[in-house]
């Protein structure tokens, strides 16, 4: 399909058929709705249709596509000529479209006026293409890659069906994203969230009852280079979109609970020696 190309593209899954709204942004591409028109798909309304779940610029049709035309609104047609109110009893009418055009063209406009009448305008076909496809469609998120060699011989609809990998900028954002939601208002905890340059860290501080002092220990420490003691986030791999993301969100996860356990330490942060049985352990006052 050129990139020139208006037809309608429709992909076909599990017998649903997922017609494309727009077709790239050019003013030329085809799309279900444009400049005064709707466009009907089986005789109905395509705004009547769901999108499709996972990609908006889809609507969902249980079934295959018999006809997609434009459907306009109803034009207004001149039929005639009327004087305007102030002319009525000086001048004739009403006039035929030929007898207005006949009349001199700087006079006709001041002393006449068009009537109209409201007519219907046919439908136009639109031309439409139907692939088969393996999935329904769906969008692809930023800062996935696919694996394929030849995945751009592919629709970037059904990408995610594909072996895919996260890159590591992405996955450090989401993790930073995750990170600061979990200690947001919680004071006790200080986050170095250096996206500038690539660097995550999470410190923690806590009171031990008999010990003066503050104990600051660190919980973790991530980056995309090894700078600043930094440990770099791993490339997390998936058969497909759908199992990247479960893995993404489970090392997310981790790290995560890393900062939840910190409200129930077990180990002594000084010393890492096991704390005795019932150690009350309270964070400093100030810091809660």
């Amino acid at each position: 399909m050129g990139s020139q190309d208006t037809r309608i593209v429709v992909f076909r899954h599990a017998g649903h058929s997922y017609v494309q709204k727009k077709q790239g942004g050019g003013y030329h591409n085809a799309g279900l709705t444009g400049y005064g028109y709707t466009a009907h798909i089986n005789g109905k309304a395509c705004t009547d249709f769901p999108d499709a779940i996972g990609d908006e610029n889809f609507v969902d049709v249980v079934g295959d596509i018999t006809s997609i035309a434009a459907h306009y609104p109803q034009r207004k047609v001149i039929t005639h000529y009327v004087p305007r109110p102030e002319f009525t009893d000086t001048v004739k009418g009403p006039l035929s479209i030929a007898e207005y055009s006949a009349l001199n063209e700087d006079r006709r406009e001041v002393i006449y006026q068009p009537a109209y009448r409201m007519e219907d305008v046919p439908p136009r076909p639109m031309e439409y293409v139907v692939y088969e496809v393996d999935a329904a469609p769906r969008k692809f998120p930023p800062g996935v890659m696919i694996t394929v060699p030849d995945y751009l011989r592919r629709y970037r609809n059904v990408w995610h069906t594909l072996p895919c990998f996260m890159e590591k900028k992405e996955l450090f954002t989401r993790l930073a994203d995750a990170v600061v939601a979990e200690t947001k208002n919680r004071s006790h905890f200080k986050v170095g969230d250096h996206r500038n340059i690539g660097s995550l860290s999470v410190d923690a501080a806590v009171k031990v009852q008999g010990f003066p002092q503050e104990f600051s220990f660190r919980i973790l420490r991530w980056g995309l280079t090894n700078d600043y003691g930094n440990t770099i986030v791993p490339q997390i791999q998936g058969d497909n979109l759908d199992d990247l993301l479960a893995k993404v969100g489970a090392w997310i996860g981790e790290q995560v609970e890393r900062v939840r356990l910190v409200h129930s330490p077990v180990n002594c942060p000084c010393c890492g020696r096991k704390l005795p049985k019932d150690t009350k352990v309270v964070v400093a006052a100030g810091r809660r």
